[in-house]
């Protein structure tokens, strides 16, 4: 039975397809939603040693763990000005619940699919919903597969959303409008 749903999203266009399909799933098991969005670590990102003291409450984190807890209490006291990555997961967020679904957002930090596998694992994900760019061949094993990695790796099942054949002007507009 399906009661979590983690939506993994970034800021390209496909992520509107992503959240409304798992918009969609929700409604038809009245699941709740998670939304996600990967910061990707930054060779100069430093943690605070008074945030890392306060980790001991949790039994065994791994490092994606606990930098995707350090970047949730972080990221959630900034402003929409100081990361408008905020914006994309509020309105994702809001729309979610106009539709009469449960409906709450984090932000994180880590290597994308590490981080979206451990925050399911933590968050007791019962499915996780991702995008697929449409790299193969040699542009995914030269690039990886954020996607590809999360299939193998999660903690439960993956509906991975891949991209459709060709999107309006007007669609791609629209879309565009809810990125900026």
């Amino acid at each position: 039975m399906i009661k979590k749903i983690l939506v993994a999203i970034d800021v390209s266009l496909m992520s509107r397809w992503v959240v409304n399909t798992a918009i969609s799933i929700a409604k038809q098991t009245q699941a709740q939603l998670g939304l996600l969005h990967i910061l990707p670590v930054d060779e100069s990102v430093t943690v605070p040693d008074s945030e890392l003291e306060t980790l001991e409450e949790y039994p065994t984190p791994t490092d994606s763990a606990i930098k995707c807890y350090i970047g949730h209490w972080h990221f959630d006291r900034l402003t929409a000005t100081d990361n408008p990555d905020i914006n994309i997961l509020k309105s994702y967020t809001h729309d979610a619940i106009a539709q009469g679904v449960a409906a709450e957002f984090f932000q994180c930090l880590g290597e994308p699919g590490e981080a979206i596998c451990d925050f399911a694992r933590l968050w007791q994900a019962n499915l996780i919903v991702i995008g697929h760019r449409g790299h193969s061949g040699l542009t995914e094993l030269l690039l990886g597969s954020v996607s590809h990695y999360v299939a193998n790796h999660a903690p439960c099942s993956v509906h991975i959303v891949r991209p459709t054949i060709q999107t309006s002007s007007t669609e791609s507009a629209a879309i565009a409008a809810v990125l900026r």
